[in-house]
């Protein structure tokens, strides 16, 4: 076999190789197409939801107004429905005058621990002995001998205010206990003697108000006269 023999023979050779080449390339090609034609019409099933074929609540679902939507609901109306406020009828714990003064701004002046202190209610003067009445209604929330201020009542009477009544007789009335109920005027004890921090003044109630746990000056409530023996201090 001369050279040209074999340069026609591996002609011969490149070209089936190349035919078969073509051949697959075309039978992959129309496999794909076929392929895709099939998948096409369950593509063609699938339609995107529109405005038209969309399901909607229907409007006697939603609530009126809300348009289908969620709405924050409104505040109710108070008008006319607001409960009234607790009303607080005040009167004066003991008959007597002022003999020292509310004062927690400017320390006032101790005759018992000969010091100057902020003082946080009123002393009334009364005799020793006389009764000490509720303020107004409330409910007893302390009952205690205090080791300072002597025999100690604590009477809320609800909105935020309390009265506190210290410096009495150590005997109280049968029934003034920790959860009664009391009325203004109501009996709640004796003035005494037993605040050994005021042992050296005149015998008198020691009385004071809280609001919302804050000191507040009892003359906002009561009206109190001072005494002709008062004692006022000034800056």
């Amino acid at each position: 076999m001369n050279s040209k023999q074999k340069q026609r023979k591996l002609s011969i050779r490149l070209s089936v190789v190349l035919a078969i080449l073509i051949v697959a390339t075309l039978c992959v090609t129309i496999a794909a197409l076929t392929a895709a034609r099939r998948s096409r019409p369950n593509n063609e099933q699938t339609t995107v939801p529109t405005a038209e074929n969309t399901v909607s609540t229907p409007q006697s679902q939603a609530p009126s107004g809300t348009s289908g939507t969620e709405k924050t609901p409104d505040k109710p109306s108070t008008s006319g429905n607001t409960p009234a406020s607790n009303v607080i009828v005040w009167s004066v714990p003991v008959e007597g005058g002022i003999v020292k003064e509310y004062s927690v701004d400017v320390p006032v002046y101790s005759l018992t621990m000969e010091d100057w202190r902020v003082h946080t209610g009123i002393d009334i003067g009364a005799d020793a002995g006389a009764d000490v009445l509720a303020a107004a209604d409330g409910v007893i929330t302390d009952v205690r001998y205090d080791p300072m201020m002597g025999q100690t009542v604590v009477i809320d009477h609800g909105s935020g205010y309390t009265t506190i009544y210290q410096n009495m007789q150590t005997a109280v009335p049968d029934g003034i206990a920790v959860g009664a109920a009391v009325k203004g005027g109501q009996k709640i004890g004796s003035v005494g003697d037993t605040a050994l921090i005021e042992i050296s003044d005149s015998p008198h109630l020691h009385f004071a108000v809280t609001a919302n746990g804050k000191y507040v000056s009892p003359l906002s409530y009561i009206n109190v006269s001072a005494s002709a023996g008062s004692i006022k201090y000034e800056d």
